[in-house]
């Protein structure tokens, strides 16, 4: 008689893959300063290490999820590794920004190897109903706290044996989880019939996206650059949904736009992130530059904001049995209200005070994320619900890159940075408001 292995161990290393991959889009911020120092750049070109992930992490999502199914999600989570682990690895030992930068954005590709099939396993590692909820559960408030986590442990990198090791610590993680997944996970059939891989699709939506970023980002230090740059971007994206529409395997189907749900939820997760991401590259200049304290100081500042996100987090699932829109709006309004607080602090005394109240609302965006990730999938056809998550993971990271663009190339100070959040916020709240209906009242869990 075959034993039967338990789906525990290859389930905890698929929850280090996602953790890995998420925690890379926060655990550089507080290593930007040092980096920036040895590296010779001013600041304002530092938010490339961090979009330049995001961009093409989110661009090459949904492309690798069906990649998975045409040569098998096993196998593309061993790529998955291998390419993250490599970039990780030239990334620590770059010599310049662009050497860096260029890392950065392999490490994106790597994790967008890794994300979506990393879940779809989890998905058929556990054959009891209850169990597979149980991890689908625990999966999702990883993927919360893994973010507000990722600056404090680069902190604690940065002031201890470097910033370079906010990359290499992956390579020995990586490693490791390459040389497990051989024997922790079985392997799967492929699906049949085979698709098409969309690549011409992943091609246009992310160099679309790079385009902007970089329009947004170097527009007003190069006046040329800004409507060259945008034209460009606009462009591609138009081309990108063009092809869409005429290619018989396209990479989103946009008929699934028509559900208001969806699109709302995407679009309150992309500004949402926004936020998030260009509050804690705000704060961590603001502590290491304005205050002149350390990244393991900056990096403990954050540790309130992570515990409050943290317990969101968890309780959401409660709050959002009676009112999924209500959880989301209380979140983003709170966020918001975080933001606000933020915008008036300055160095001096009781800056600690206007420091720690502002962060601990941000924290309440915990609240909102999950909930937002269990209505977006609800919004969708049964069908659908593997394509709506992996719309909701892009929109998670594009809305980063994106929104940490934006702030920066609008934002003169670090006061007027968390006003730029703050709106993205009010605008995340007003679209979960008017998009996402009241029948939606009990949500199915996603990752």
């Amino acid at each position: 008689m075959k034993k039967v292995l338990s789906p525990v161990p290859g389930f905890l290393l698929l929850c280090v893959a996602r953790f890995m991959v998420m925690l890379d889009l926060s655990i550089v911020i507080l290593a930007l300063p040092a980096m920036g120092k040895d590296f010779h750049v001013p600041a304002s070109m530092l938010p490339w290490v961090l979009t330049i992930y995001a961009v093409t992490f989110g661009g090459f999502l949904l492309l690798a999820g069906k990649a998975g199914d045409l040569l098998g999600k096993r196998r593309l989570v061993l790529w998955g590794f291998a390419v993250f682990t490599l970039a990780s690895f030239a990334g620590g030992l770059a010599q310049n920004l662009t050497q860096f930068v260029i890392a950065r954005g392999f490490q994106g590709l790597g994790a967008a190897l890794l994300s979506p099939n990393a879940f779809a396993l989890v998905v058929t590692l556990f054959q009891d109903p209850k169990g597979r909820s149980r991890a689908i559960g625990l999966w999702s408030a990883l993927s919360g706290v893994a973010l507000p986590l990722g600056g404090l442990l680069g902190g604690l990198l940065v002031s201890g044996p470097g910033w370079r090791w906010v990359m290499l610590l992956n390579v020995p993680l990586g490693v490791l989880s390459l040389g497990a997944t051989g024997f922790l996970i079985p392997r799967g059939e492929v699906a049949a019939p085979r698709p098409r891989l969309d690549w011409a699709g992943a091609f246009l939506v992310t160099a679309g996206l790079i385009a902007l970023v970089f329009a947004l980002s170097e527009g007003v230090r190069l006046g040329w650059v800004l409507p060259i740059a945008t034209v460009v971007g606009i462009g591609l994206l138009v081309l990108f949904v063009l092809w869409e529409k005429r290619s018989r395997h396209p990479l989103v189907r946009l008929e699934l736009f028509r559900d208001r749900t969806l699109v709302g939820a995407n679009l309150t997760m992309g500004l949402g992130m926004a936020g998030l991401v260009s509050c804690l590259f705000a704060l961590t200049f603001f502590g290491q530059h304005t205050l002149g304290i350390s990244p393991i100081s900056s990096g403990l500042l954050l540790l309130p904001m992570s515990v409050v996100f943290i317990a969101c987090t968890l309780g959401s699932a409660r709050l959002a049995r009676s009112s999924p829109r209500l959880t989301i709006l209380t979140g983003t309004l709170l966020m918001a209200l975080g933001f606000a607080v933020l915008s008036f602090m300055v160095s001096g005394p009781g800056v600690l005070g206007w420091y720690l109240a502002g962060s601990l609302l941000v924290g309440a965006f915990g609240l909102a994320l999950p909930v937002i990730f269990q209505v977006g999938v609800a919004g969708a056809p049964r069908s659908d619900q593997g394509l709506a998550s992996g719309l909701l993971n892009t929109s998670q990271q594009i809305g980063a890159g994106l929104g940490l663009a934006v702030s920066t190339a609008v934002a003169t100070t670090t006061q007027n940075t968390f006003l730029v959040c703050a709106a993205f916020l009010i605008v995340a709240a007003w679209t979960a408001a008017t998009l996402m209906g009241p029948r939606l009242s009990q949500p199915q869990v996603s990752a």
